[in-house]
């Protein structure tokens, strides 16, 4: 449908970011529309895209064809944008890597606002699906904290999100979609398994990305194969893993 208008300049009124890719961001109207604001001047890219919940007043641009995106509308300047910005919740850390059923999980973000300032940010939790409360974060120099108390049980998914407000009265969260993705963690009182690093319940990487951890199972494959090797560790879901050696001292068969 948007054919005859590739090209041409169009002006969109009364969105709302939806979510951010690098310099690029979605918008919607209050339809559930969506179109990427895209970059192909190459005038935007040092600019910092609006966070999820910021308000657009108006984009202007031309429209475009992106193999990857679809319709997109490319602002010449950032002057052919206007935005009411929310808080931007980013650099969200969980600072207990490894959690059993008795710890106490402290997650850290920092949350930051352009035009005003930070009015609210809380932390709610839920375990294994019985919403656990609010939490009201704390802050220092912009890095917002919150500690989630002990779920007491093992095996259980520890599910979180963030909500912050500014003085504008614009709202972020973190992450953007609240009903279909969480932070998470699962509590555990023993070593890990294949089956705990490749555990996910969201669209999102494992809990341990970014971490160390020790796994232990059965090579199927070795590098003649497949060019790398394949551990499994009992049957069925989540049991297998791919490794792919980057230190010499990092695999031991």
């Amino acid at each position: 449908p948007g054919e005859k208008y590739e090209s041409g300049f169009v002006k969109f009124t009364s969105l709302t970011v939806i979510g951010t890719s690098g310099a690029e961001f979605t918008v919607a109207d209050a339809n559930g529309n969506q179109i990427t604001v895209d970059d192909q001047s190459q005038q935007i890219f040092s600019a910092t895209p609006p966070p999820a919940g910021s308000q657009v007043n108006f984009v202007q641009g031309y429209m475009f064809t992106n193999s990857a995106l679809g319709w997109t509308i490319n602002p010449r300047s950032t002057a052919d944008y206007s935005v009411a910005f929310a808080p931007s919740v980013a650099n969200i850390v969980r600072q207990d890597t490894f959690p059993t059923s008795t710890s106490t999980v402290t997650v850290k973000a920092k949350i930051t606002t352009k035009s005003s300032t930070i009015t609210a940010a809380d932390l709610y939790y839920s375990v294994d699906g019985v919403f656990g409360g609010k939490l009201v974060m704390t802050t220092s120099d912009s890095i917002y904290s919150a500690t989630i108390p002990a779920a007491n049980k093992d095996s259980a998914l520890v599910t979180y999100y963030i909500r912050a407000a500014n003085g504008d009265g614009k709202v972020s969260f973190s992450p953007a979609d609240t009903v279909n993705d969480r932070h998470f963690y699962v509590t555990h009182n023993r070593a890990l398994i294949i089956q705990d690093v490749q555990f996910t319940p969201f669209k999102r990487a494992s809990s341990y990305n970014g971490n160390y951890v020790t796994v232990r199972g059965i090579a199927t494959t070795d590098r003649r194969d497949y060019g790398a090797i394949y551990v499994q560790y009992g049957t069925g879901k989540w049991s297998a893993i791919r490794i792919i050696s980057r230190d010499s001292k990092d695999t031991v068969i």
